[in-house]
């Protein structure tokens, strides 16, 4: 709070400068591993058997050996498996486009 009187002029108090961050959505990752650690298990995972796996059991994975983390295995995956991520992005069930006549339309 010094720092921002003497060097800015700014005079405002702790609660204020908190209220203020938190509307801006600026925040430090709390409770998340490092992300080298997180890195260093995901290139370890992919040299062996979960090159055949997805996000969600990466993620798991990350869970079992402790490293609390959120999307970013979702990124690293993407960096370093991209050729992987696409084909479990095939898999998924393309969306039908569906025209039903709703009953307010069926009058017209």
């Amino acid at each position: 709070m010094l720092a921002l009187a003497r060097y800015n002029g700014i005079c405002i108090s702790e609660r204020h400068l908190k209220r203020i961050l938190r509307k801006l959505g600026v925040f430090t990752r709390k409770g998340y591993s490092p992300i080298p650690r997180l890195v260093r298990l995901v290139e370890k995972q992919l040299l062996y058997s979960g090159q055949q796996y997805g996000y969600q059991w990466m993620f798991h994975k990350c869970n079992t050996h402790r490293i609390k983390c959120n999307r970013e295995v979702r990124i690293i995956l993407q960096i370093f498996d991209p050729e992987g991520t696409q084909v479990r992005r095939g898999w998924r069930l393309p969306m039908i486009p569906v025209s039903i006549i709703s009953p307010k339309r069926s009058f017209l």
